[in-house]
């Protein structure tokens, strides 16, 4: 499976703005216009600015439509993702760390640049299609 363009924008992010990780919500803004996030709430962030999503900021925190840890199912199935979590196809090793979803991989510590190369590795534990 060959990464879409949407899916490819976010794991290029994933791999180029790791000092943005955080985990335990989809983000925040941190000062001025910087803002951190956990790996699901850059895709939001990606797909606003690639113009497919209404900005996900609402006051300081990242919300997918009125969720605010998990993705709505507006935004997974607009990226190809198989779940709100970021669910995977079967539970991968990332980091000696059992997970399955990004989300769980985010928030023990696997870095970005470490998830965008199992995404990158396995596109289709992570995705059911190509956008």
């Amino acid at each position: 499976m060959k990464l879409g363009p949407i899916q490819e924008a976010w794991v290029k992010s994933l791999e180029e703005h790791p000092e943005r990780q955080m985990a335990g919500s989809l983000g925040e803004i941190t000062s001025g216009d910087k803002y951190r996030a956990c790996c699901l709430g850059e895709a939001l962030c990606v797909m606003h600015a690639l113009g497919h999503r209404p900005s996900p900021f609402q006051g300081r925190d990242i919300y997918s439509y009125v969720k605010s840890g998990s993705l709505d199912k507006l935004d997974w199935q607009l990226l190809g993702l198989r779940g709100e979590w970021g669910n995977l196809g079967e539970p991968i090793m990332l980091s000696g760390v059992v997970c399955d979803s990004l989300a769980q991989a985010n928030d023990r510590g696997v870095t970005w640049p470490k998830i965008a190369a199992s995404i990158r590795a396995n596109p289709e534990k992570v995705f059911t299609k190509s956008v």
